[in-house]
């Protein structure tokens, strides 16, 4: 059961992740700008957000860029959390 519960996230992180590279296509990682990042984050669900920051994340380890442009744009904003309540 747990296997199959790793395949279903797997492949719902792969089709996420292919947003965005719908959107920035064959781009160069650091060619990314943040207010690009923004815009496009505002029309996307979060899962799909989210999943760019962590696949941005090691870019910025390895210091394959000097930031993240998506950099905190995969959390829900207090304004929809507050709704919630």
């Amino acid at each position: 059961a747990r296997a199959a519960l790793q395949t279903v996230s797997a492949d719902a992180a792969r089709h996420r992740l292919r947003v965005m590279v719908r959107t920035f296509g064959e781009r160069p990682l650091d060619t990314v700008e943040r207010h690009e990042a923004i815009r496009w984050a505002e029309t996307m669900p979060v899962g799909v957000v989210a999943d760019t920051v962590v696949l941005f994340n090691p870019a910025v380890d390895e210091e394959l860029l000097e930031r993240n442009p998506f950099r905190g744009l995969g959390r829900r904003s207090s304004g929809t959390a507050q709704s919630r309540s």
